[in-house]
């Protein structure tokens, strides 16, 4: 797995969801994960949240990114 940027993603999610339809809808979605994501890590770095902790809920927020039923402009991939 590679390092991926975060602000790089989060550019990409406002982007998608700018656009109206399906595009729209999942780059909100993603917006709020990554808002959650964001959250989960802060918990962590002032102690609220264990390594394992951190790890458990982070799993819960990547996975949806992960079944993304198709391409959105070549970027994310099913």
């Amino acid at each position: 797995m590679r390092q991926v940027c975060h602000a790089h993603l989060l550019r990409k999610y406002v982007g998608f969801s700018e656009r109206d339809g399906p595009a729209g809808a999942i780059g909100r979605e993603l917006l709020e994960l990554t808002s959650l994501a964001f959250e989960y890590w802060h918990g962590f770095k002032e102690g609220a949240l264990t390594r394992e902790e951190l790890r458990l809920w982070i799993v819960t927020v990547h996975t949806p990114t992960f079944f993304c039923p198709r391409r959105m402009d070549g970027w994310i991939r099913s």
